[in-house]
């Protein structure tokens, strides 16, 4: 095996074995407190449809909207870890992803954070097997599987880990650089963002959502503490547009931070309609439910969801009346998609 290849296998698993790691410490961290700036946010009671009762997992792990269709990814799933949903019906068209140790199979799969073209890319914490699943291919019968481009290959064993369009990668620096964040456009390359806390270059968890048609970054932590920010594309750079983060108190041993006091709900998930950032977040006004002490209890997940627009201004907060997992949006609308516990999994659609 190459040089390069060996590279970017362990770059893989490092990134793997960090989400693999976030999905669980997103689900028994989020410890939080009131926050002030909500107190006068109108709060209002939503309606969900349901789509399908029958969403058989253990974990589901995150959502994405690919070419008109509904993709659930489950890591721990004993057959396929990726599922394809019509979510005009809320039948399940496909399944792609398979587990195991053979060729094109995935011992501990893990899916990027955002989905290119019609395809997410997935790669193997615990086997070789990485590449492009795509929808396209899968409901055309094909073998869902493509394989890394070399172009692709290359970009990506630079440290661009994310696929965002054709020309377009961006890719998480390590602690202690000038900005969090690397950008790779059309052959130029830069560095940008803020990192979580002000003043202190370390990264706590970032996931990362994208808006193709408006060509804005949104990225949260995904650890204790809120925090939420946008990124315009505008020639080859991004920008900050927005950025919301908690107030906390931390204490610093031996190069690690750890938070004291203060430390503000998480957003668990967001997704980006056509005029909105969506959020899972526990309303503080209603629900004081300590995240730390119930561990992994679906059944005990915030039933809000927070809408911003695109520079992070809280306009509403929508509380649905049931636990809601994951949740994903078609760009071009304003409709969610989520997967709710009810208690069984289910997959719901949700009017913002």
């Amino acid at each position: 095996m190459k040089f390069s290849t060996i590279f970017l296998y362990r770059s893989y698993n490092m990134i793997i074995m960090r989400k693999l790691t976030l999905y669980i410490v997103l689900l028994i961290v989020c410890s939080s407190c009131s926050n002030d700036s909500e107190k006068n946010i109108a709060r209002i009671d939503g309606k969900y449809e349901v789509l399908n009762k029958e969403i058989l997992t253990t974990f589901p792990a995150d959502m994405f909207y690919v070419k008109n269709h509904v993709v659930w990814f489950g890591p721990f799933d004993s057959d396929y870890c990726l599922h394809v949903m019509d979510p005009k019906t809320g039948k399940e068209v496909g399944v792609m992803g398979k587990h195991g140790q053979g060729p094109d199979e995935f011992v501990s799969p893990t899916a990027m954070d955002v989905p290119w073209n019609d395809m997410i890319f997935v790669a193997d914490a615990n086997g070789k097997t990485m590449g492009n699943l795509s929808v396209d291919s899968l409901l055309a019968r094909k073998r869902p599987l493509v394989r890394l481009e070399l172009g692709d290959r290359e970009i990506r064993n630079q440290g661009y880990f994310l696929r965002l369009d054709d020309s377009l990668f961006i890719g998480v620096n390590r602690n202690g650089e000038p900005k969090p964040f690397r950008l790779y456009s059309n052959g130029k390359t830069s560095e940008f963002g803020n990192y979580q806390l002000k003043g202190i270059p370390i990264q706590f968890g970032s996931n990362f959502r994208y808006n193709p048609e408006k060509k804005v970054l949104a990225t949260i932590c995904s650890g204790p503490m809120k925090y939420l920010a946008t990124y315009h594309l505008e020639n080859n750079l991004f920008k900050l547009m927005g950025e919301v983060t908690s107030k906390v108190e931390y204490k610093k041993d031996n190069g690690n931070i750890f938070m004291t006091k203060g430390s503000d709900h998480c957003i668990w998930r967001i997704c980006m309609t056509k005029d909105y950032i969506v959020g899972i977040e526990r309303d503080q006004k209603k629900d004081k439910t300590d995240d730390s002490k119930i561990g992994r209890q679906f059944g005990k997940n915030p039933t809000t969801l927070f809408v911003y627009d695109y520079n992070v201004n809280l306009l509403k907060i929508i509380d649905y009346k049931v636990p809601i997992c994951d949740i994903t949006a078609d760009t071009k609308t304003n409709v969610v998609y989520a997967i709710a516990c009810t208690p069984d999994f289910t997959f719901v659609k949700m009017e913002i």
